[in-house]
């Protein structure tokens, strides 16, 4: 498990670091207009902004289909985005 975590962190940075150079400077602007979200909140957001669906992002993350919408939610919430806004669209618009 430890080697498998330390992995997933090595790949993370990697895809961080690709991401960057296609959507400059989204995650620092993410983290300073939402300073509370969790890093692994941010990391979903990264996702959601590459427009990855739903099954794609449960499998990348390892988590199930009731955690993401959790997390979903969580997220919406910490953003202080109306009820109607939908978390993806936002996402998508964020830069």
């Amino acid at each position: 498990e430890i080697k498998t975590s330390k992995r997933r962190e090595k790949d993370w940075i990697e895809f961080q670091r690709q991401f960057e150079g296609i959507h400059t400077s989204f995650i620092q602007n993410l983290t300073s207009s939402y300073p509370e979200l969790s890093a692994k909140e941010i990391r979903l957001c990264t996702l959601m902004k590459l427009n990855l669906p739903s099954k794609d992002i449960c499998s990348v993350l390892g988590v199930s289909a009731n955690t993401l919408k959790s997390s979903r939610y969580r997220i919406h919430k910490k953003m202080g985005l109306a009820s109607g806004e939908k978390l993806a669209e936002y996402i998508l618009r964020f830069s």
